[in-house]
């Protein structure tokens, strides 16, 4: 029960900030840019982890038996499955998104090769069904094991085809996302904050470092986000694996390690209020709204 009292209130605010977000870019004007898009793709995957890391959580105290209702729970809810595929959507989400920033700021020029609003839903479409394909095979080999009252992931494969079913997934999904993350940021804090200033004064210096403003106003939101998410996904991914090996040492670790996934998955919309004016006016808007 003391995970309980840490999983209700971040679930509370965390489903409530993302589902602001969500409304907050479809309503407002201002916030309908590919990059918002981006962040309200996340802030949807952000509440189906948020759902299903708490449905986890409480379902542990439901006293299972063998049979179909106990293979329901290890498939959808006891083996966070649903979070691990929600974690694929985002750090997708991320690297598109690191990608698109990239383009924007280092290669402005290249206009086709950036996401447009009427393009962008494709994007959400192969995000989605990549993180579903990726999954599948955790919900079909899952099932309860009544001689060890536990859920296992062995039903159609051994040992050692699982695990190696989730390396790949680690370092297929999850270093090679971050690794674009990192040469494409690399390049942006280089291209906003390091490269040769224009010593002409004027008008057109003027604008140039307003839009350079801008742009270091979005990067820092953006990388801000991403920074968040690495933290608080590398113990859970790790752990994920090393308790392949050892169940009963690392599962109580593990366990702390999905509630500080779960906890990253209601931080994001903070960190809109508190690094953009248009995010924090439109959450504004959105109170009012239901004020009595």
């Amino acid at each position: 029960m003391i995970a309980g009292v840490f999983v209700v209130p971040i679930f509370l605010f965390g489903i409530i900030g993302n589902l602001f977000v969500v409304i907050a870019v479809s309503k407002k004007r201002s916030l309908r840019s590919t990059t918002n898009y981006l962040l309200a793709n996340l802030a949807i995957s952000d509440v189906a982890c948020l759902i299903f890391c708490a449905m986890a959580v409480f379902a542990e105290y439901i006293p299972l038996t063998s049979g179909t209702l106990a293979d329901i729970l290890c498939k959808f809810f006891l083996s966070y499955h649903v979070p691990t595929m929600a974690s694929i959507v985002s750090i997708l989400t991320l690297a598109i998104l690191a990608v698109e920033r990239y383009h924007a700021v280092v290669k402005p020029m290249k206009r086709w090769m950036r996401l447009k609003e009427n393009t962008i839903k494709y994007a959400f479409c192969a995000i989605w069904l990549t993180g579903i394909l990726f999954t599948l095979p955790m919900f079909i080999n899952g099932y309860y094991r009544e001689t060890s009252k536990i859920c296992r992931q062995y039903l159609y494969w051994n040992r050692l085809g699982y695990l190696t079913y989730q390396v790949s997934i680690v370092s297929s999904v999850v270093f090679i996302s971050f690794a674009v993350m990192v040469v494409c940021y690399f390049h942006i804090v280089r291209n906003l904050y390091f490269r040769k200033k224009n010593v002409n004064f004027g008008e057109h210096s003027a604008a140039e470092r307003l839009r350079n403003q801008r742009k270091r106003h979005v990067v820092k939101l953006s990388l801000s986000v991403t920074l968040v998410f690495v933290v608080f996904l590398l113990p859970f991914a790790v752990l994920a694996i090393m308790k392949f090996f050892n169940e009963r040492t690392y599962r109580s670790y593990y366990k702390i390690a999905a509630i500080l996934f779960f906890t990253e998955a209601g931080i994001n919309p903070f960190l809109y209020a508190f690094q953009s004016t248009n995010f924090r006016q439109a959450f504004k808007q959105i109170l009012k709204c239901f004020k009595i």
